[in-house]
């Protein structure tokens, strides 16, 4: 009889140890966050306080913990409590009664003054994703704007290769996958016919002012949230700082071929162990 055949316990115990990695990196394989081209740093999300989020209304601490003009919604006005990004992710503040995504940090930044000499409001100064799948699984959670003509994907070697994957007549939780095999790739939001990156390098308006947070998932490394403002931070100012206007759930680990491979590794660790567990009992 031929086919596979395992010699002796050592080398049964090899296959299923290389069952495991297959395993590991199926299911744990994710694009790769790289923060100004390094690595990245998160900070975990505030306590919340009062009502929101938020420790300190309008203090732009953390940079995305601003007043939104618009409420969460159009024709609402902002008093007292006014929602951002964080209460959009969690519920709570004007979205009470939404869904808890249960994010857990997000992407750090400093506190850089931007060409408006204001600092406090500004993310990191660039952030991208290095390729690691061949899919890239985008949810559009929230729209809260009338005014953006695309969102999408770019190639950080060549920023001018811009794939839009959502319009403004996008509905909310309408799912795109992207497999357009960008190496790395970035962010961009185009909107009164200006384009802003997620690397601020690129931006030709707005000075360091970032258009784009990102917020991580506990319960799966591969996932983050995406909150984008959508406007010049010179337009009045108040709203620029809420990241709230598009939010959209990113997914790297949800493609065909790390979960076959995930499941080969499954496949091999049984086989070596129904195999190891029939020698010792005919022993």
């Amino acid at each position: 009889m031929s086919g596979l055949t395992f010699g002796d316990d050592n080398l049964m115990k090899t296959w299923m140890t290389i069952g495991t990695l297959a395993l590991v990196s199926g299911f744990a394989l994710g694009d790769t966050v790289l923060e100004n081209g390094g690595a990245p740093t998160f900070t975990n999300l505030p306590a919340e306080g009062g009502t929101g989020i938020y420790t300190g209304v309008n203090t732009g601490t953390p940079y995305w913990d601003n007043l939104s003009s618009d409420k969460g919604g159009a024709g609402n006005s902002c008093s007292g409590d006014c929602a951002n990004i964080g209460d959009f992710l969690t519920a709570t503040g004007s979205f009470t009664g939404g869904t808890n995504y249960n994010p857990n940090q997000y992407l750090s930044g400093s506190a850089v003054a931007n060409a408006n000499g204001v600092g406090t409001n500004n993310g990191p100064a660039a952030f991208n994703l290095v390729r690691n799948t061949n899919s890239l699984i985008m949810t559009l959670l929230g729209v809260n704007t009338s005014g953006v003509d695309a969102f999408g994907i770019y190639d950080t070697t060549h920023p001018s290769s811009l794939t839009p994957i959502f319009t403004t007549s996008t509905a909310p939780l309408t799912t795109a996958n992207e497999s357009g095999g960008y190496a790395s790739y970035g962010f961009y939001i185009t909107n009164a016919g200006q384009t802003w990156y997620s690397n601020t390098a690129l931006d030709t308006t707005d000075g360091n002012h970032q258009h784009f947070v990102l917020f991580s998932f506990a319960a799966d490394p591969n996932v983050f949230y995406l909150g984008i403002s959508d406007w010049l931070y010179n337009n009045g100012g108040t709203g620029n700082g809420d990241y709230q206007d598009l939010v959209i759930r990113l997914n790297s680990d949800a493609v065909p071929e790390p979960a076959t491979f995930g499941l080969m590794g499954l496949g091999l660790i049984g086989l070596g162990y129904a195999r190891l567990r029939s020698r010792k009992n005919r022993a």
